[in-house]
């Protein structure tokens, strides 16, 4: 984790692997972000919906996985920061992309929060070749996918000693078997659950 967020600073979608690293959110989850889902006064992150993908390739936005995947997450400060960052290098992008710039279905929801340079959401396969290509640029290989941020948040928040029903709650899943089959340490509100761990772990990467 250090040595990839410690990689990133800086690039375009920085906030897109501090969010993922930090949030535990599904791949479609962190594509589908809007700006009306982010409080960055409260520092909170809704998960409403999630980018999905059309037998002939087009993507929208639709449901979460499940209703259990609608939640909200506290965010540590590390990443209200990267988000604030992101937001304004994405106002400098629309301007200078001036009325190519396009918000899709997403233009009543504040727009996508991570997009390619013209305010098109990410599809899966861009985001998995940034991601690779970011990867190898770290001197960490090039076989991940985004969707290995997720077992990383999870596996670092269980080594802070977070009880597996939290855990359960931030990644949105229905009960705790899934993750008794991957990760042993166990020991409020999901809104609060990895935030604080989660301000350990990215002030040691500063």
């Amino acid at each position: 984790m250090r040595t990839l967020l410690e990689h990133v600073r800086g690039d375009r979608l920085e906030a897109l692997y501090v969010v993922a690293l930090t949030t535990a959110l599904r791949p479609a989850e962190l594509r589908g972000l809007c700006w009306s889902d982010v409080d960055l006064e409260a520092g909170v992150l809704h998960v409403r919906r999630a980018l999905k993908r059309e037998a002939d390739d087009a993507v929208y936005l639709g449901d979460t996985k499940t209703t259990r995947s609608r939640r909200a997450i506290r965010l540590p400060a590390a990443t209200v920061d990267a988000l604030r960052s992101h937001k304004a290098r994405q106002a400098a992008e629309r301007l200078v992309c001036g009325p190519a710039w396009s918000d899709g279905e997403a233009v009543d929801l504040g727009g996508y929060v991570f997009t390619v340079p013209t305010g098109q959401p990410l599809d899966r396969s861009r985001a998995n070749r940034s991601f690779k290509a970011t990867c190898q640029a770290a001197g960490i290989g090039a076989d991940w996918t985004l969707y290995e941020t997720r077992h990383t948040a999870l596996t670092m928040l269980s080594a802070e000693g977070v009880p597996l029903e939290l855990l359960a709650d931030l990644a949105g899943h229905v009960d705790t078997r899934q993750l008794m089959e991957t990760y042993r340490h166990t020991g409020g509100r999901v809104v609060e659950a990895a935030a604080a761990p989660m301000e350990r772990l990215t002030r040691r990467t500063s």
